[in-house]
């Protein structure tokens, strides 16, 4: 015997198929806003789980890091660390260096500075960490060491 199926029983199901197709294939895609120093700054799976990254408003070249769940009573201390442009080993280097510092329970609050290798940039950073008490300041790679030993 032969069965039929009829139209009605078939709309149901063949319009949530379309529907689907539709979502999956045709519609916008909405992605989520990647921060402006993604394209110089980047990091290893385990630090977003320690620090909580954030962009400066206005720079697309600094970087806000702040320990998650530093001891409340540990001082804070301020740490600046200076790029002079984006770097696969940077990104291994910061990532090694925050896994550090949340093992070892510091309360820090990073910043992260790209100065691409400008002079008065540079030079303000140094102002910075000056008048604003950064107590260490890390360079990334002999580009941003040899500049910092020439100017500070």
């Amino acid at each position: 015997m032969h069965q039929t199926i009829s139209t009605r029983k078939l709309a149901a199901p063949l319009a949530a198929v379309a529907a689907f197709a539709f979502t999956l294939f045709i519609a916008p895609h909405f992605a989520v806003a990647e921060p402006g120093f993604s394209s110089w700054f980047r990091y290893g799976e385990t630090v977003p789980l320690a620090w909580q990254i954030s962009e400066v408003p206005g720079d697309p070249y600094q970087v806000r890091i702040r320990a998650r769940n530093a001891k409340h009573d540990a001082p804070k201390r301020k740490v600046m660390v200076v790029y002079p442009r984006p770097s696969s080993a940077y990104d291994t280097a910061i990532t090694k260096i925050l896994d550090i510092f949340a093992e070892k329970n510091i309360n820090a609050e990073i910043t992260i500075f790209n100065f691409r290798k400008d002079d008065a940039r540079g030079l303000a950073l140094i102002e910075r960490a000056n008048t604003e008490d950064y107590e260490l300041i890390f360079s990334m790679g002999s580009e941003s060491t040899d500049w910092l030993y020439r100017h500070y």
